[in-house]
């Protein structure tokens, strides 16, 4: 079953979380917080945190299974990595992709609480074997030296984060520059994107915004904001097509379409890692995922 946890937002602009751990789904509605960007409600900070400690807690049940049954040595896993354009839906999508394959998802919002919080983030490593956690720290000896990356403490918890939900097992991850940390060898590295007027419709519907003006300007405003961000702490121009293996005009596919487009390219490079669910891969479980935010 998919094991899925994700932040979004309903068509309301209420905040939604849902986990969906061990084929159970829960789900929490709360009150009206304004979307990314125009700041966080307690609330969210607050379930957000509730669900990377079930998830936290999960892991820490995978590694007492895993000293008794005393598993193989095992490569790293291949996983799913999406840098995006905002309002080009990759939320939805990448919460789509875990439904087709089973594979747990970790938007924005999952992957900053652990890079931010040094007790689950300890706990996100810790929870890994002792073999995993040596690796961990040599990749990421090498990936700073080779690669240059900005080296405050930030830029390095947040890469440790990443390598770190990358060695939990297929996932698909979502932003804050997780193409350029995980290797191409073990990644697909995609680039959600749709032109300006189609971004802004979405951002206005989804924001509640009065004027598409406003949408325009606060999607120019969080388009800049990541710009700097990748180019600060990754050296990369964040619309480079080289960077990606595939980039993807959400303008001309839905949520489901996009979703699927995804998954075949993965499974043509890494067949070994899809398990496809029941129902032709689509839960019934849970909200639909093009009510999710962007």
């Amino acid at each position: 079953m998919p094991s899925t946890v994700a932040a979004g937002y309903g068509p309301d602009s209420s905040t939604i979380l849902a986990v969906r751990l061990d084929g159970w789904h829960r789900q929490f509605q709360i009150c009206k917080t304004k979307a990314p960007g125009a700041g966080k409600g307690e609330a969210m900070v607050r379930r957000t945190q509730q669900i990377v400690e079930e998830q936290v807690l999960r892991w820490q049940m995978e590694r007492r299974d895993r000293k008794v049954q005393k598993p193989p040595k095992r490569a790293p896993p291949h996983v799913i990595v999406i840098s995006n354009a905002y309002g080009s839906n990759a939320n939805p999508i990448g919460e789509a992709i875990g439904n087709i394959t089973g594979f747990k998802v970790y938007d924005r919002e999952i992957v900053y609480h652990i890079a931010t919080h040094a007790k689950v983030r300890l706990e996100t490593v810790e929870t890994l074997d002792q073999r995993a956690q040596s690796w961990i720290d040599d990749f990421l000896t090498g990936l700073f030296r080779e690669k240059g990356f900005y080296q405050d403490q930030y830029a390095q918890e947040l890469t440790r984060t990443i390598v770190s939900l990358w060695h939990h097992g297929p996932c698909v991850m979502i932003g804050h520059g997780c193409c350029h940390v995980v290797p191409r060898s073990h990644s697909l590295a995609v680039r959600t994107t749709a032109s300006e007027s189609r971004r802004a419709m979405r951002i206005q519907n989804l924001e509640k915004l009065t004027t598409l003006e406003q949408a325009r300007k606060r999607l120019e405003r969080t388009d800049a904001e990541r710009e700097a961000f990748i180019r600060k702490f990754f050296t990369v121009h964040i619309d480079d097509p080289l960077a990606y293996d595939m980039i993807l005009n959400t303008d001309r596919f839905d949520t489901r379409q996009a979703a699927q487009a995804i998954v075949d390219v993965f499974m043509k490079r890494f067949p070994e890692e899809v398990k496809p669910a029941p129902e032709n891969g689509w839960s019934r479980e849970g909200p639909e995922p093009s009510q999710w935010r962007l």
